[in-house]
Formats: structure tokens, C-alpha cells, sequence
């Protein structure tokens, strides 16, 4: 930067304003932690005892990681705290991944036991609280979603924290990046935590491959088994060839980490963007069907945001529907693609993010901010949902209007928008005499295979202003947001019903059991989908219970994994414990249910979303 100060020509503008930033910025992180290992030093000398001692070593760490490498497991997550209160400071707080841990820290854990300067409970008791802390940064405490939530009961109860995790995540296990296993002691100890304490924030996952240990398998099941969901399980073999696709190196694949809810990204050489600008980042499959039903038109808003492909019953064969869903959906994707290209060049202009700019590899080589695409690795993430949806509906237009011709296009299409009145003989047809997806059954497990493969090819040929596009399937909770603005669909849903979230089946429609469900959502093409893609399985707890349940789960992942599916997570709660906790909330204040790409405590949940979530099948085989 000094070398060009005084003399900056072409470019060299926006290249000494990032440095320069970069500059700042860093001397004030050094400011912020000699000033807390100030304050820490003066609290220890009012105190005695241990806790003088502890705090003593609290300023210690603090004075010396301001300006130094970490020493020691302590100051490794110590830096990352402050690291992650920097960010929290410097940019948006969401999505704002921790990374994986494990591999940051493990070696000086490994170090000191076998050093012999810290015992294995000491350094448990440090990574527990390491989480906690991070736990303060991650609560968003503002409304309570039960205090916003009409009917909730606990709207009269104190506020507490927001139920979504605002997308932080650390990932564990998995390869290193020459290829080799990358478990350490550090693994297993965060996988305990969540298992010790029933923690919602931040997330975690575990990355599984052929050579995981078995403790890692058994320590990630049981903690999920016992705490809602943490962590879900990441597949190295789909993941790892995804990312090399999209233009990573074999070793900065092999080092991935996840990204807010399931999207992976290289650990810190790559700016995905992975949910683009968080606003627009969703997409509703079902809604683009709906647009080659209603001829480009909105029936519930009477807006003719489509292009005009024709009604239902114009279609003459299946595949011409199937091409005018194809048209739709293209106009509609280019759409957003358009808006979040926009969002990108307005966001780099009055957002840039200096600390993440200052540690992410290949931004001080090129002198760009991460926003201006800086990064050695650019991308941009993009989600849809409503697959479920889409399959069944299309497998009731392909098999009553042109196979078995029960129906006529035009008598379906009627039913639609009268939002089945008057048409309940052919509604239960279809829930009970159409396939449905998610039961192993090819003919609309296909169908479901080439429409998401339709939406996913779509955006891996976009480009963004930093870089390449690529789609996934995760929801948060917008299926039922969507669902509420979309209108009566060919699988039988009414109006303002729930979608079908991520890559699941329709609520309550996967009726074969677990592995019929695993291997209709095996064929799907995970490999395409490189902003990740998420699946949601529940269990009875009798079904999984104890080392022989923990084996079954194991095996039930392992073989999806085997047959190409990219991520699992579970819950193994009753629907009994569910009615009887919101029944009873203040009786299971502590249960954890894993939703979406976050987990949360049952009874902050409004109850729309505590419905949706009693309507997913308890697998009990």
C-alpha cells in the first residue's frame, strides 16, 4: 500500500481503498482486545481465589493473541470469539459461518494432553463454554417469534431469544486437505457439548466419508438422538466432487465447511454468498407449476407475472405441460438471478466486509473486498423448495388426464380453483390412489428426479457479477409462508397449505417407512446441487433406542450416503410428546426439534409451524 500511496493510477483506486481499510480495521481489532484484557486485568485484581487465577489468565490471553498467534487451546478460542464479534461489528450478522473448529483448534488441544498441561475434563469444560459464549453473539434479541405468534402460549411469558439460528455454523470431521482423515479429540469433544448442554445456536454439523471413525459415527447420532437434530450429517463423497465442479482445487474441496444451513463452501477461500442477499434468496417450485396451470397468471393475486403458456386443459400431451413448466420455471429463475446480480453490485458499493476481507485467502493478493470478488473463489447461492410438491402433482396430471384419462384436464382444473369444493371424491383419489413421492415408487420418483435436475442445470449456467450461480433445497420455514400464498395444487393441497419443505414429501405422505423414503430421495441429483440440499427424517424413539437403534441410524445413513444422497438430519421425538408440549409447554421447556437448516426449542415455536412440524411422518420401523 505504500508503495503506491501518492501515486495511484488505473485501478490502483479501489485496490489502496481495500488495504487501506484492511488496515484500519485490524488496528482497531488490536485497540477492542487490548482494551477488554485491560478491563479482565482490573476485574482480577477484585477478585481471590480461582476465580482471580482464571481471570488472571483471561487478560494474559487476551494481551497476547491482540498482537500474536494463539499459544494454546484457551487463546485458539479466545481469537475466534473475538474474531466472530468483529464480524458481527464489521458486517451483517447472518450466515456468518465459525467454519470448522475442530481443525482449528485440535492441534493444540493434542499438544497439551500429550504434554500433560491439560486434563481431558479441563479442556471439556473449555469447549463447552466456548459455544455458550459464541451462543451470546448468535441470539437475535429483538421480538420473541412466541410473543409475535397469535394463540402461542407463551406469548405472556418474558421474551426470549428468536428461534432461528441466524445461520452460524461450525462444521466437524470429515478430510483434511490431503485427502486424509481429519478426526481429532476436539471432534468428539464438540459433538458432547451439544450432547451435554441441549443447545439451538450455533448449528453444527459432522462430515461423514468411507473412513469416519466409528466413535465419531456413535457420538454425532447419539447427541442427535438426545438434542434435536445436532449435528446433521454432510456426505464428503457428493459434497467434495460438487465443489471441484464448480472450480475448487481437490485440496480446498477436501476442506470445505458448511454455510449457514446446509450450504457448503471452501474453509476460507471462498465468498459464496451461499444465500444470496437472504431476502430473495428462496424459490417456489410449486408456484412456477402453478404458473403453466393458470396460463402466467397468479390466481390468488390476479397478477400476470408469467408468460403465457397455457390452462391446464389446453395441453394436449403431458410432455407439452412439462415444457411449458420448463419455460416458467426459466423466466421466473432468471428473474431472481436478475434481482440478486443487482442487490451484489449495490451491496459491494455500501457493505463491503473489511474483516472478512482481511482473512480471506486471495483478497490482500488482489487488493478487492470479498464483495467485489476478492475471494479465491466467487459464487453465489440460491435455494427452492417445494419438490415434494411438484412431483405429486405432476404424477396426478400425468396419470388422470392423459394415462388413465379418469379425468379430464378441464374437470381438474376446475377443482383447482374452487379449492376442491364440490370435487372431494377426486381429492381423496388422489391422496390415496396417485403415487406419491418419498415411497420408493420410480414413476414419480422420476418425475421429481427431472424437476429439480430442470431447476438445478438452470442455475449452475448462471453467472453472477463475482461468479458462478448454483441452486439447493433448503426452506427455513418459507414453505409454510409460501404455502399461505400459493394456491390449491394437483396433489390434493388446498389453498394456503404448507409446501413440502426441502427435498421431503409432502407432509405425511412418505408411508413405506424410512428406507423407502431414503431411496426415493437417493435418486434425486444431489451432485448437481451445490448450494446443498437438506432432508428431514422422524423417529419414534422406540424405534432408535439404545447402541442397536445408534447401529440402525448409522447403517440407514451410511447406505443413503452410498446411493448419492447428500445430507441427513433427524429427530427422534414423538407425536404424542409433541401434542402434549403444546399442550404443556412449561413441561418441555428443553425439547429441541431440528426444523429446517437451524434447530429450536419446541415451545417457542408459533403454532403453524408446530402443526407443520406434527404432520411429518414418525417413522416407527
Amino acid at each position: 500500500m505504500d508503495v503506491i500511496e501518492g501515486k495511484v493510477f488505473n485501478d490502483d483506486a479501489k485496490r489502496f481503498t481495500t488495504w487501506r481499510s484492511i488496515k484500519i480495521v485490524a488496528h482497531g481489532a488490536i485497540l477492542l482486545t487490548e482494551r477488554y484484557a485491560a478491563f479482565v486485568e482490573t476485574e482480577a485484581k477484585k477478585a481471590s481465589g480461582g476465580r482471580r487465577a482464571e481471570l488472571e489468565k483471561m487478560a494474559s490471553s487476551l494481551a497476547w493473541i491482540a498482537r500474536n498467534p494463539a499459544r494454546d487451546l484457551w487463546e485458539s478460542m479466545q481469537a475466534i470469539v473475538i474474531y466472530q464479534m468483529l464480524l458481527h461489528i464489521d458486517a451483517q450478522a447472518h450466515g456468518i459461518t465459525l467454519g470448522r473448529i475442530d481443525q482449528y483448534c485440535g492441534r493444540f488441544l493434542e499438544k497439551e494432553l500429550a504434554d500433560g498441561t491439560i486434563t481431558h475434563d479441563r479442556a471439556q469444560e473449555l469447549t463447552d463454554a466456548f459455544i455458550l459464549k459464541l451462543g451470546d453473539y448468535f441470539c437475535m434479541q429483538f421480538a420473541s417469534i412466541a410473543a409475535r405468534m397469535p394463540g402461542n402460549r407463551f406469548a405472556h411469558r418474558k421474551p426470549v431469544y428468536h428461534y432461528e439460528c441466524g445461520g452460524h455454523h461450525l462444521t466437524v470431521g470429515g478430510l483434511t486437505p490431503d485427502g486424509a482423515d481429519a478426526t481429532n479429540t476436539l471432534t468428539l469433544m464438540l459433538l458432547q457439548t451439544y450432547a451435554r448442554l441441549f443447545l439451538t445456536i450455533p448449528t453444527i454439523s459432522v462430515r461423514i466419508h468411507n473412513g469416519t471413525p466409528e466413535p465419531v459415527w456413535e457420538h454425532a447420532i447419539e447427541s442427535s438422538k438426545i438434542a434435536g437434530g445436532m449435528p446433521i450429517f454432510e456426505n464428503d463423497h457428493i459434497i467434495v466432487p460438487a465443489l471441484v465442479e464448480r472450480g475448487l482445487s481437490q485440496e480446498d474441496a477436501n476442506d470445505y465447511c458448511i454455510i449457514g444451513c446446509v450450504e457448503p463452501a471452501g474453509t476460507g477461500t471462498e465468498w459464496s454468498a451461499s444465500g444470496s442477499s437472504g431476502a430473495e434468496s428462496f424459490s417456489n417450485l410449486v408456484g412456477m407449476m402453478n404458473m403453466a396451470i393458470h396460463n402466467g397468471t397468479n390466481p390468488m393475486t390476479g397478477c400476470d407475472a408469467g408468460i403465457k403458456t397455457g390452462y391446464l386443459y389446453d395441453y394436449k400431451t403431458f410432455d407439452e405441460f412439462k415444457q411449458a413448466f420448463l419455460k416458467q420455471m426459466a423466466y421466473f429463475l432468471d428473474w431472481h438471478i436478475t434481482f440478486v446480480n443487482f442487490y451484489e453490485l449495490a451491496y459491494s458499493t455500501f457493505f463491503p466486509c473489511v474483516s472478512a476481507t482481511a482473512t480471506m485467502e486471495g483478497c490482500m493478493e488482489k487488493g478487492l473486498d470479498v464483495m467485489d470478488g476478492g475471494s479465491k473463489y466467487n459464487s453465489t447461492g440460491f435455494t427452492a423448495l417445494g419438490i415434494g410438491n411438484v412431483a405429486d402433482s405432476m404424477m396426478a396430471i400425468k396419470k388422470l388426464v392423459f394415462d388413465d384419462k379418469t379425468v379430464t384436464g378441464r374437470e381438474l382444473y376446475d377443482a383447482l380453483v374452487n379449492n376442491w369444493e364440490g370435487y372431494d371424491d377426486l381429492r381423496q383419489y388422489i391422496t390415496n390412489g396417485v403415487p406419491h413421492y418419498g415411497n420408493n415408487i420410480p414413476e414419480v420418483d422420476e418425475l421429481a428426479q427431472w424437476a429439480l435436475g430442470a431447476y438445478a442445470d438452470h442455475m449452475n449456467n448462471a453467472r453472477g457479477p463475482r461468479g458462478k450461480w448454483r441452486g439447493g433445497t433448503f426452506t427455513v420455514t418459507t414453505h409454510i409462508e409460501f404455502g399461505n400464498r400459493t394456491v390449491a395444487t394437483p396433489d390434493g393441497r388446498a389453498d394456503g397449505e404448507p409446501l413440502a419443505e426441502a427435498i421431503s414429501p409432502r407432509q405425511g405422505f412418505d408411508k413405506n417407512g424410512p428406507t423407502a423414503y431414503l431411496l426415493s430421495a437417493a435418486k434425486l441429483p444431489h451432485y448437481k446441487l451445490g448450494n446443498g440440499d437438506q432432508l428431514n427424517i422422524r423417529f419414534s424413539p422406540s424405534t432408535v433406542y439404545g447402541p442397536a437403534g445408534t447401529k440402525k441410524l448409522s447403517d440407514l445413513i451410511g447406505t443413503y450416503f452410498d446411493q448419492g444422497g447428500m445430507q441427513v438430519q433427524f429427530n427422534v421425538v414423538s407425536t404424542q410428546t409433541l401434542q402434549e408440549a403444546q399442550e404443556q409447554p412449561e413441561k418441555h421447556e428443553d425439547l429441541i426439534v431440528r426444523i429446517a437448516g437451524f434447530s429450536v426449542y419446541f415451545v417457542e415455536m408459533g403454532k403453524p409451524l408446530q402443526d407443520d412440524f406434527i404432520t411429518r411422518t414418525e417413522h416407527m420401523t
